[in-house]
């Protein structure tokens, strides 16, 4: 008989174990959907748009010259955003700008600016 007992328990056991583990994932994947476009909202984590005095397309490349970069502003949104430039910035004195992520050190894009 105690045996019997100890089978029907461990049977318990595991079907409690697989119906958590069920519960735990659906509850899981559900808060995972809807928190994940407002974790993603921004473009990255802590991206900054910077001027630099030569088109650079490597991370290599901008960390060389990073010291001699102006820093604009942060990045906030995908598309369709707009910086104030720093008052008495002359444009001229620039040939690119260049994203970059502060947080992962990352080369992001760059593009060569038109007079």
């Amino acid at each position: 008989m105690t045996s019997w007992f100890g089978k029907k328990a461990w049977r318990g056991v595991i079907f409690g174990g697989v119906v958590g583990l069920g519960i735990g994932g659906v509850a899981g994947f559900g808060l995972g959907v809807y928190f994940l476009p407002i974790l993603t909202a921004g473009p990255g984590p802590d991206y900054r748009l910077y001027l630099t005095s030569q088109f650079v397309d490597t991370g290599a490349a901008f960390m060389a010259i990073k010291s001699a970069a102006r820093q604009i502003g942060p990045i906030e949104t995908f598309e369709n955003f707009a910086l104030d430039l720093p008052p008495g910035l002359d444009l001229d004195d620039y040939q690119a700008v260049v994203i970059w992520c502060e947080a992962f050190q990352q080369f992001i894009t760059a593009a060569k600016l038109e007079n």
